[in-house]
């Protein structure tokens, strides 16, 4: 158990610097610059590729445990998970109008930030209502052979492609913002 809400917290403050870095390439489009429209898509890649596809569906099924065990947390933690479906989407849709203007596309500036701006939001607010609703449920509610029988079956054992034990290159951009951000 110990563990895994370790990752999960390392991996929030990961997302959290992250959507920081976000924010300020976001905040050049309002002043006219021009903002990293690389780095955006990185941190959109790695968000939609490791945070949807991996690290949501394991806290899913601890949602769902959770929700069965303790009633008063089963609509929490059903609006999580929906949450989670949600955010995926709204993150492919960014992430494609962000790759769109890499390959040429023009794409209006209010409409980038605007996407851009309510994906963070909805990001930010998202992780602290699993901190204040579920995750001090979960860690109540479930025993350390609940965390691992979880975990064993959730067939998702990725690595995290930007702080775990096989570093994908294409993530060294992030490595560095999020090294600064802790400055």
């Amino acid at each position: 158990m110990a563990d895994l809400l370790e990752r999960w917290d390392r991996e929030h403050r990961n997302f959290s610097r992250l959507l920081d870095v976000f924010e300020a390439q976001l905040a050049l489009l309002r002043e006219d610059a021009e903002p990293n429209y690389e780095l955006l898509l990185d941190i959109m890649d790695y968000l939609t590729s490791y945070s949807d596809r991996v690290h949501n569906p394991k806290e899913d099924l601890i949602f769902a445990e959770v929700g069965k065990r303790v009633p008063a947390v089963r609509q929490a933690a059903d609006e999580l998970m929906q949450q989670h479906r949600e955010m995926a989407e709204n993150g492919g849709d960014l992430h494609a109008r962000l790759q769109s203007i890499l390959n040429g596309m023009i794409e209006s500036r209010e409409s980038i930030e605007e996407a851009g701006r309510q994906y963070v939001a909805a990001f930010r607010e998202h992780i602290d209502r699993e901190y204040r609703e579920l995750f001090p449920a979960a860690r109540e509610a479930l025993s350390s052979e609940d965390w691992n029988r979880i975990e064993a079956s959730s067939g998702l054992d990725a690595a995290d492609p930007l702080t775990g034990e096989r570093l994908d290159q294409q993530y060294d951009a992030l490595r560095r913002e999020i090294a600064a951000a802790r400055d």
